[in-house]
């Protein structure tokens, strides 16, 4: 079996522990290599896998100081592996140049599409055309949404042929969990609302948890997770006794034991960012599994499957009155309907099936190598 070399901007996010993981299990000779920056460090610990290298890369450095970083270490990766391995590269950055140093026998997984960051016209084509030429020089890619799909080809995609879509569902450890025992903790008095993850974008989920701090001392708001940045330099709201810092968490450990403290799960983030509108976050899964409604921000490609299943709600969380209008109307019978909505929808749905989407990596790796 062909050795596999993961590269990967973050060696401690969820995703990729998963997916190195999976190759593993499957028998792969993985070899892996990426940037350690202070988030989710706690996940790295339990991951039964050697890292071959692992860089610390400063989450301050500028976009430029980081591309550095990534060339350094691709340049590095490429001197200590064999010329017939399959190099796996996680994200943009780290395919665009796998991509021109490589030039073959790359898999290319996409999980943020980096030309929706940008509002300049020309730069973001640019950004799209590059984007383009990393999946055409693939043996495979990967989304993780269907809407990078639809944003990076909105006449259709010509290398479909290639293409797999693996979603971020929760870990194959959830199927042991009897997901009936999962109930609303909602009372007419008070409602929990809760986030677990990277703690950013003030203009909507802290915006939320604010609000909730300043009208509603009946309910409640709790965050996990490590803070993109200092959060006290952009709120002056910490003292508010109803809302709650627990600090990071590991994923997937954790993830039961949080989603049993919650009655709303928030994801609404702030649909200023393209990718934000086009990206299927693993918060939409873990809702679902774990029966508490998601909270999604409206305009987004998360509000269409939300809404044709029922599991939550979609608001504008950018605006205050918004917010507390929503959070007003808020009742029992609406919150458990959609609680039940999300417990009907079964587990193989919702949790991630290794051998098959491998099964889908393993076929086309057999069919592209032929050629």
């Amino acid at each position: 079996m062909k050795d596999i070399v993961f590269i990967t901007q973050l060696l401690s996010q969820p995703r990729c522990i998963k997916r190195i993981e999976s190759f593993i299990d499957e028998g792969y000779n993985c070899k892996v290599y990426g940037f350690v920056s202070g988030l989710y460090e706690d996940n790295l610990r339990h991951a039964n896998f050697k890292i071959d290298e692992a860089r610390s890369l400063d989450k301050k450095l500028s976009r430029f100081k980081k591309i550095i970083e990534y060339i350094k270490l691709i340049l590095y990766v490429k001197k200590q592996i064999n010329s017939k391995s399959i190099v796996y590269a996680f994200g943009f950055e780290i395919g665009i140049f796998v991509s021109f140093l490589f030039r073959r026998n790359y898999i290319y997984e996409e999980a943020d599409v980096s030309a929706s960051r940008f509002q300049n016209r020309f730069l973001k084509k640019f950004f799209l055309r590059l984007d383009k030429k990393i999946i055409k020089k693939s043996t495979i890619t990967i989304f993780t949404s269907e809407g990078f799909q639809d944003y990076i080809f909105p006449d259709g995609n010509p290398y479909s042929y290639k293409t797999i879509f693996i979603h971020n569902k929760l870990h194959e450890s959830f199927n042991d969990l009897n997901r009936k025992k999962y109930n609303i903790k909602y009372s007419s008095n008070s409602i929990i609302f809760g986030f677990a993850g990277l703690i950013r974008y003030p203009n909507t989920i802290l915006r939320f948890a604010r609000v909730i701090g300043e009208s509603f001392p009946e309910h409640e708001f709790h965050f996990w997770g490590d803070a993109e940045t200092d959060i006290s330099n952009y709120c002056d709201w910490l003292e508010y006794k109803n809302i709650f810092f627990h600090g990071p968490f590991k994923n997937p450990e954790n993830l039961e034991e949080i989603y049993n403290q919650i009655d709303l799960n928030i994801a609404c983030y702030d649909p200023s960012s393209e990718n934000v509108k086009i990206a299927e976050p693993n918060k939409f899964y873990e809702s679902i599994f774990f029966g508490k409604p998601i909270i999604v921000s409206r305009d987004t490609f998360l509000e269409k499957k939300v809404k044709k299943l029922e599991v939550g709600y979609a608001i504008n969380a950018c605006d205050n009155k918004a917010i507390k209008i929503f959070v007003s109307g808020l009742n029992k019978d609406s919150i458990q309907n959609r609680s039940k909505n999300c417990l009907d929808r079964p587990s193989d749905e919702l949790v991630t099936n290794k051998k098959n989407d491998i099964g889908m990596i393993n076929e086309l790796l057999f069919e592209r190598t032929l050629q």
